[in-house]
């Protein structure tokens, strides 16, 4: 006799069955899984029916209406919750995002009937809205933003068994975002640099810049070869070995402004530091620019445990 769909193990003994079928939409990465005691085959096979409708259709399932909130509903609930790992700038992204979009959309949907042409429709919604006085439209990093919070919020209601399942069965209709390149060219580097030493364009600049035109409210502003002036570029000197640093070892601030001689061997050629934020060790080289940067720092009068230093540290 051929064994039925979703059937995994039958002890006639004592009586227990195991069922197990694929969740659909998961391309066979997820299944549940039942242990059941029947009474006999045909109650099994009730059961059995029964049990893969529940996985094939789980929209059918018997629930009552007043079971599953919207979502405005959860979120009025449980954002507190939810809301807990978040960063302060994120929450507050999160929120103006849920106020201003998603729940005048899908406040009033039910957390499982949120399928993938709500989301669709969002999108179209959110790619006409525009906002500001220049009536700017809203960018594609917004709304694929708006696309995982709203998947966010119905895992967080899933996991704590607020739906039966998780509704969406298709990958989220996200846009496609422009690849953000900010790296300097070498012509670039090489100009930003350079600008370090560069005293003529910096006192002509220095007097024309917000800086001066401040300075000049209360004051007359500052003379191009006056003694405050010789101090700014003097300080803006002094961090030039900072840029140096940053530029060919892509540091993060954190990791440079508590950089320590320790890690540094001029003799091997390398730097090795912890990553304060991945906690992952790495080995840099040092190359031309960044030897005579760290020689710089090494000639200064102002001595430290640490590579880089303010003039009065």
């Amino acid at each position: 006799m051929t064994r039925p769909t979703g059937l995994k193990s039958y002890d006639k003994r004592t009586k227990r069955a195991v069922f197990e079928c694929v969740v659909p939409g998961t391309k066979s990465r997820s299944r549940k899984r039942k242990v059941v005691t029947v009474d006999g085959w045909d109650d099994l096979l009730h059961q059995l029916k029964a049990f893969r409708d529940s996985v094939q259709h789980p929209e059918d399932a018997v629930v009552l209406p007043g079971d599953v909130p919207t979502i405005r509903a959860y979120v009025t609930t449980c954002w507190d919750a939810f809301s807990s790992r978040l960063s302060t700038k994120k929450r507050g992204n999160h929120n103006a995002l849920l106020e201003l979009h998603l729940l005048p959309f899908l406040g009033n949907v039910r957390l499982d009937r949120v399928t993938i042409a709500h989301l669709e429709d969002f999108v179209r919604v959110m790619q006409r809205k525009t906002y500001g006085a220049t009536k700017r439209p809203y960018s594609n990093s917004t709304i694929n933003t708006a696309l995982h919070l709203v998947r966010s919020i119905l895992k967080h209601a899933w996991r704590r068994r607020v739906i039966n399942d998780y509704p969406l069965r298709e990958k989220l209709p996200l846009l496609s975002e422009p690849i953000v390149q900010n790296e300097l060219t070498t012509d670039e580097r090489d100009t930003f640099l350079a600008s370090f030493d560069n005293d003529t364009r910096f006192r002509s600049h220095f007097t024309t810049t917000a800086l001066a035109k401040r300075t000049a409210r209360k004051h007359q502003p500052p003379h191009a070869q006056s003694d405050f002036v010789t101090y700014a570029f003097a300080r803006f000197q002094w961090s030039k070995p900072l840029f140096v640093l940053a530029l060919y070892t892509g540091l993060r601030r954190s990791d440079l402004r508590l950089l320590k001689w320790e890690n540094v061997d001029l003799q091997a050629g390398v730097i090795r530091l912890l990553m304060r934020k991945t906690k992952r060790p790495v080995l840099l080289p040092i190359v031309t620019k960044v030897r005579a940067a760290l020689d710089t720092c090494r000639k200064r009068k102002v001595m430290s445990e640490y590579v880089l230093l303010t003039p009065r540290r």
